[in-house]
């Protein structure tokens, strides 16, 4: 354990960021769990390989008792990392333990010594028999798709399996610290409660894309995205992934209203804003602002009374004059100020907004709002015409 604190004080000494790493987390977290593990664990396994190698003789007891310690490796491993994965990958793989109990047992007792067998033989061209050999191992993985990690394996076919797992909600910092801190310390109470935080932290009503153009509202079993963006493919993955629901796309002009009534789109005869109701608030979204050129006059009367008695409003264009009586409003032209932004809509029917730059701080090490940061070099000189005086060395 002193061992482990000094690497890792020194790692962060050198790389203060890789304390949000995810490699970092589930290295550190493995490592300690089989140290500790193996310190209570250990004397047990032995005095039970004893007992068996009194019954199968030296060799079954030799090679039982290596299993053994396997199995338990893999074991400790798996479930100190567990609250890391849920939280960087946002699923529970639901018998990720019992898949490591097979998969890491046959590769390291058949197939790696197998494959060394193989290579050992390849300078006198008789690699075929290690790689025939080491081929029996590998076939209990082909049977179903690499992306399920137990199912995988055609002995445990019987199980009900879940292509990617379980989705869970989001996780907040709490969930992380307590998680660590209970593998940390196995005694303390955030042990046990640290892993239901995901389910009783709040999630986003609305979110807003970094580049203003895509706004997300999250409804009972899926999000519904509105708007268009260069990077939609990928924030349509991320907020799938934190929301833990499936994300469904929705047109204003063509869909109208979900199926509850709390989005209705099309009102006074604007079809491109929608009115989103939750929590005793309203909520005005324009996915398809006014077109360019048009007029503080003629946007004011295309929106109407629309914007009267709103508690924010978010437009995928820039709002300008309009609304100016909302309470709240986000736009484009904030969102390339301040980053991507996050709706929570409390039950006493106040607002909450948080940005991307008001929760990570305008820091050195913090892009700018949309993910682009500032060239570190000079930019090229321009091309419009041939240089003048003799060629430059860059």
């Amino acid at each position: 354990m002193r061992g482990l604190a000094l690497a890792a004080t020194v790692l962060l000494l050198l790389w203060p960021q890789v304390v949000a790493d995810m490699a970092f987390q589930m290295s550190m977290a493995a490592v300690m769990a089989l140290v500790a593990g193996y310190e209570s664990l250990h004397p047990l396994v032995q005095g039970w390989c004893a007992r068996q190698q009194s019954r199968m003789g030296r060799a079954g007891g030799f090679m039982l008792g290596h299993l053994a310690e396997l199995v338990l490796a893999s074991l400790l491993a798996g479930v100190a990392t567990l609250p890391v994965v849920m939280a960087h990958l946002g699923v529970i793989e639901p018998y990720f333990v019992l898949a490591n109990l097979v998969a890491v047992p046959l590769m390291a007792v058949w197939i790696m010594p197998m494959g060394l067998l193989a290579l050992l033989g390849m300078p006198f061209g008789l690699a075929a028999p290690g790689l025939w050999l080491s081929g029996w191992g590998y076939g209990p993985f082909c049977g179903l798709r690499m992306g399920w990690p137990v199912c995988r394996v055609r002995a445990l076919r019987c199980l009900p399996c879940r292509a990617g797992g379980w989705a869970r909600p989001c996780w907040g910092w709490l969930g992380c610290a307590c998680g660590a801190e209970g593998g940390g310390w196995p005694g303390l109470w955030c042990s046990g409660w640290g892993v239901l935080s995901p389910w009783l932290v709040s999630c986003p009503d609305i979110l807003f894309s970094p580049d203003g153009g895509l706004i997300g509202v999250r409804m009972r079993d899926s999000v519904l995205v509105m708007g268009h963006s260069a990077e939609q493919a990928g924030l349509e993955r991320e907020w799938a992934r934190v929301l833990a629901l499936p994300v469904q796309r929705f047109n204003a002009a063509r869909d109208g209203q979900t199926p509850d009534g709390s989005l209705v789109c099309g009102q006074d005869g604007v079809a491109g804003a929608c009115v989103f109701q939750r929590s005793g608030l309203t909520m005005l979204l324009i996915p398809t602002p006014p077109p360019a050129g048009t007029s503080i006059a003629e946007g004011q009367a295309l929106m109407g009374e629309l914007c009267t008695g709103m508690d924010l409003v978010v437009s995928t264009g820039g709002l300008g004059h309009l609304c100016t009586q909302a309470p709240l409003r986000l736009d484009r032209a904030l969102a390339r100020q301040e980053g991507a932004q996050a709706v929570y809509l409390a039950s006493s029917g106040r607002v909450h907004v948080v940005s991307d730059r008001l929760w990570r701080g305008a820091r050195p090490w913090v892009l700018n709002p949309g993910g682009h940061g500032r060239p570190l070099l000079p930019l090229a000189r321009s091309e419009d015409g041939p240089p003048e005086g003799p060629p430059q060395r860059w």
